[in-house]
């Protein structure tokens, strides 16, 4: 088959896009079936690897948006049934879903195994992804010189991806506007896989966790893990790694189904709910990221960070039963429809120490108030770090965020005060949940905070006049019951997650907030949620972003800075120390408490 027109070259692109996607999914059960803090080299590989697959597919897109085409992402071409091959290949790799092990790493192998020097371009019926890569440019080439730069490049340029937005691996993001711009995009996708003019082991890249440090090709990577040894700066593809030793553990792996189906458990089961609600998720992915590649490029990062967000899914997938007495069930990547994505009911899910997943029909702000999200699937920052805010772009895996919760999974009602006022009123006070935001203490002083034995005076000021100030408690601390009755009384509020600027999220209107270890937290009308990552009362927030300095949006000044301020785990407890010094008795400030 020749590339002999626009259309076919567009048909072909949209094929590199199926290409590129078609090696996640086995890279990502492989990454996900390691048990967590082992085989750390081997988790490492394949993060970085993962991570410039993403590069690549986004290259991809441009390539096409570049000459008029439109990236399709959400659709069932992207998530065949495995085993599978790579799209218009000579069918002699076979793509499976397995977890990490000599089998498929030998496959990782396989998939990005350099082509020859002397290797003849091959559109279809291809032996090698740079076989198909050259025959695109050459097509690239000869239907410039045919028709013009302009004919062949006549995509808009807003819809080209940038290296202005956010992107956490090696290597660049090449937006796609001519002939030249197109080859560096080629020579970025087949160097990371191949190496450097098919005689390298390196990419021209840095190391993306070791910057000191050349990087290798993704072949030259897995070749490291299949030999057990590293590869020194004086070796070539012939002579193999000779450096030291790799250390790779290959019983340390969950053992997943070798490619699960879904269809091979019973619906309503357990096992079934948990692979259609990832299904379900990655779905959500390849929506985002078909929209970000179909006219909102700002999309990028969402879609990064929700790729990040499946992560806690695919390692309970990973853990649980497959019911045989041998293996785990492990993710089956099905495509679901858009009409049959609709999660019941509202959720925020904690990942394990990662962001949260937001699921179901919730209107996600950002700080400065507009609407970014309104229903599907979207994961949001809990670190404090991202440079995404509010959703996550993957800072939390770069720096090793912990984000162990402690709060406490029991009901308000064992844990509140309650407070009767005169009027028959009762005013409730839960300490576990307060966020220190300070409106209370700010506009009834003489209620709220007078005493550490109780924190609450109802008869202080009149209850209705109590009771106006609890209602605007962000994180539903403070409520209040009417006269005769013991349920506080909460106005419901459309779902909606709110960031308060240089705060916690403001979440409304019932969701459910479920922990890592799946246990549901109560379900209230009103909390906040900690987002600068220094909680101790983590999902919660407990004022520690006031303490550390948390700031959003990020300061101009510190755009560039290697590390936030408020990544330094003790930046809040230095931040509680200096407040208690200055406003102690003896201080020249007020020793009232900010509550």
């Amino acid at each position: 088959m020749t590339i002999d027109s626009v259309e076919s070259l567009r048909a072909h692109l949209q094929t590199a896009v199926e290409i590129e996607h078609a090696t996640l999914p086995p890279y990502l059960c492989a990454l996900y079936s390691i048990e967590e803090d082992r085989n750390t080299d081997a988790a490492a590989v394949l993060q970085s690897v993962v991570l410039e697959e993403m590069l690549h597919l986004t290259l991809a897109a441009n390539m096409l948006n570049a000459v008029g085409g439109s990236p399709l992402l959400d659709s069932p071409n992207l998530l065949p049934a495995y085993p599978t091959f790579l799209p218009h290949s000579d069918r002699t790799v076979e793509l499976s879903l397995r977890p990490f092990s000599p089998q498929a790493v030998e496959g990782f192998m396989a998939i990005e195994r350099p082509g020859r020097r002397d290797g003849r371009p091959e559109d279809d019926a291809f032996e090698t992804i740079g076989q198909f890569y050259a025959a695109i440019e050459d097509a690239l080439a000869h239907l410039t010189a045919e028709l013009g730069e302009a004919a062949v490049f006549s995509g808009d340029p807003a819809r080209q991806v940038s290296d202005a937005l956010y992107y956490g691996g090696a290597g660049r993001i090449v937006a796609v506007t001519d002939f030249d711009s197109a080859k560096r995009a080629l020579a970025e996708i087949v160097e990371q896989g191949e190496g450097l003019d098919h005689e390298s082991i390196l990419d021209g890249d840095r190391d993306m966790f070791h910057p000191d440090r050349d990087e290798l090709a993704h072949y030259f990577r897995f070749r490291e893990l299949a030999l057990g040894r590293r590869y020194r700066p004086v070796d070539t593809p012939s002579s193999g790694p000779t450096g030291e030793p790799v250390d790779v553990d290959w019983a340390a792996v969950h053992p997943m189904r070798v490619n699960p189906r879904s269809a091979d458990y019973a619906p309503g089961s357990d096992i079934r709910a948990a692979m259609d609600g990832f299904n379900r998720s990655y779905s959500e992915v390849l929506a985002l990221l078909h929209q970000c590649f179909n006219g909102d490029p700002q999309l990028l990062a969402i879609a990064t960070g929700a790729m990040y967000g499946i992560k806690g899914q695919m390692v309970t997938l990973m853990q649980l039963d497959s019911g045989d007495g041998s293996t785990t069930v492990g993710p089956s990547f099905e495509w679901i429809a858009p009409r049959d994505r609709r999660v019941r009911g509202a959720r925020i899910r904690v990942i394990p120490n990662g962001p949260y997943l937001v699921s179901g029909e919730i209107a996600v702000h950002e700080a400065a108030g507009p609407l970014r999200k309104s229903t599907g699937t979207c994961t949001l920052c809990r670190c404090g770090g991202s440079r995404t805010k509010p959703f996550c772009d993957g800072t939390h895996a770069r720096i090793g965020f912990e984000g162990i919760e402690s709060a406490d999974h029991g009901l308000i009602a064992d844990r509140r005060g309650s407070y009767p006022t005169p009027d028959g009123l009762t005013i409730y006070d839960d300490r576990t949940r307060c966020a220190h935001f300070g409106q209370c203490t700010d506009r009834l002083p003489s209620v709220f905070g007078v005493s550490d034995e109780a924190f609450v005076d109802p008869d202080a000021a009149p209850a209705m006049t109590i009771a106006h100030v609890t209602s605007g408690c962000p994180s539903g601390a403070l409520a209040f019951a009417l006269p005769g009755e013991t349920d506080p009384t909460e106005a419901h509020q459309p779902p909606s997650i709110h960031p308060i600027i240089d705060g916690p999220y403001r979440v409304r209107g019932g969701i459910q907030v479920v922990g890592a270890d799946e246990r549901p937290y109560e379900i209230r009308e009103r909390q906040t949620l900690c987002r600068c990552g220094q909680s101790r009362n983590k999902p919660f927030c407990d004022g520690s972003h006031w303490y550390a300095g948390f700031r959003d949006p990020l300061p101009p000044e510190l755009a560039d800075a290697p590390s936030l301020p408020w990544d330094d785990p003790h930046a809040a407890e230095r931040g509680r120390e200096r407040y208690a010094r200055e406003h102690s008795p003896a201080g020249t400030t007020s020793s009232r408490r900010r509550e």
